[in-house]
């Protein structure tokens, strides 16, 4: 997704009836493209107008909410938080599109992304529990077997060894042709947790 700051033409279209949830990103008016995302989005995940406060301008001064973007755009500020380091956020924004496109495709790796937000900040609890959601109701998705690889690493974090190993077999199992990055990294921890069952 190369295009992201090509904005739908459609958004200023939308008249829902229900309240919209907003997602932290700055629409400039003069050229119609993202210009700023800002990071102060509410870190306990409720979801927030967020405006850019000029004192002397108020020009530029707009929103744009999730559901008068496509689903790749508002995916694709989400990621943008999540490179700049911005992991509450990058939270908060995969959430609303999980909740906004629950069964849309990228919503598989919108759950491998939001379990990265927990992973880096080190709540491997978190982590574990949205690679594990991601990979359950995305089991084909494009991050499937990323999702299994980072929910066993997680779990090996959590000091849940067995259950660490039973998902690299897993990931083995489901797999049969697993990307080398995926396959070394799987093989490294089955073999530091001395698995039963290695990797193939």
């Amino acid at each position: 997704f190369s295009n992201e700051n090509n904005l739908s033409e459609e958004s200023n279209n939308s008249n829902s009836a229900t309240q919209p949830e907003e997602i932290g990103v700055i629409k400039n008016n003069t050229n119609d493209s993202t210009v700023e995302v800002l990071a102060k989005i509410d870190p306990s995940g409720q979801d927030q107008v967020i405006k850019k406060n000029n004192e002397n301008s108020t020009n530029n001064e707009t929103t744009i909410y999730v559901n008068e973007a496509k689903p790749q755009e508002v995916y694709q500020r989400a990621y943008n938080l999540l490179s700049k380091g911005e992991y509450a956020a990058a939270e908060t924004a995969f959430k609303s599109f999980i909740k906004k496109f629950p069964e849309n495709s990228l919503s598989s790796n919108a759950y491998y992304w939001l379990g990265e937000t927990f992973y880096v900040r080190q709540n491997y609890q978190l982590a574990a529990y949205n690679f594990a959601n991601g990979y359950k109701n995305f089991p084909k998705g494009a991050k499937a077997a990323d999702q299994l690889l980072k929910l066993g690493i997680s779990l090996h974090a959590l000091k849940k060894n067995s259950e660490a190993c039973t998902t690299f077999s897993k990931l083995s199992q489901e797999f049969s042709e697993l990307p080398q990055r995926i396959e070394k990294r799987a093989q490294t921890y089955s073999n530091k947790l001395e698995c039963a069952i290695s990797v193939d």
